[in-house]
């Protein structure tokens, strides 16, 4: 399980240990966990992430999908990750070596949708980057509680 995986204590992949171009695309899977709002809004969710790193042409796309609140109840809709790369030179102190997107509309349980907008950065994990992590930086916008700040993670493995 991913959260197994974090708990080992898994250092940042070397960029030179990211897979070569000529090794398969690798998919990923894992879980997301996002806060949104500070002022009229205020929401966990937490559900399913998978994460497909093409290796070949440093390209990384994915789904976030299954999310539940706080109080347990379904969130319908699919985030999904977009314009996705792998910075093969990234300096691990101060760049990240996945960079994408991450967007949709969400559903609540109260029928309220929810516009989301987002960045997402992270690292591969593990001396064969056996898994990933990001940092979700980002928006929600909707008609009923306007525009809120959303801050998250996601985290999986191979």
């Amino acid at each position: 399980m991913a959260n197994e995986f974090a708990m080992a204590g898994y250092d940042v992949t070397p960029v030179a240990d990211i897979p070569a171009p000529t090794v398969p695309p690798a998919t990923y899977d894992g879980y997301i966990v996002m806060d949104v709002g500070f002022d009229v809004y205020r929401e966990s969710y937490a559900g399913a992430a998978q994460m497909t790193a093409d290796f070949a042409s440093n390209t990384v796309g994915g789904t976030a999908s299954a999310l539940y609140d706080t109080a347990g109840r379904p969130v319908a809709g699919v985030l999904t990750m977009n314009g996705g790369t792998i910075d093969r030179f990234a300096d691990p102190v101060t760049e990240w070596q996945i960079n994408s997107g991450l967007s949709g509309t969400l559903t609540d349980a109260d029928g309220v949708d929810l516009n989301v907008s987002s960045t997402m950065d992270g690292d591969f994990l593990g001396p064969n980057a056996e898994g990933y992590y990001t940092i979700i930086d980002g928006s929600m916008t909707s008609i009923e509680y306007g525009f809120e700040f959303l801050l998250g993670t996601t985290i999986g493995q191979r």
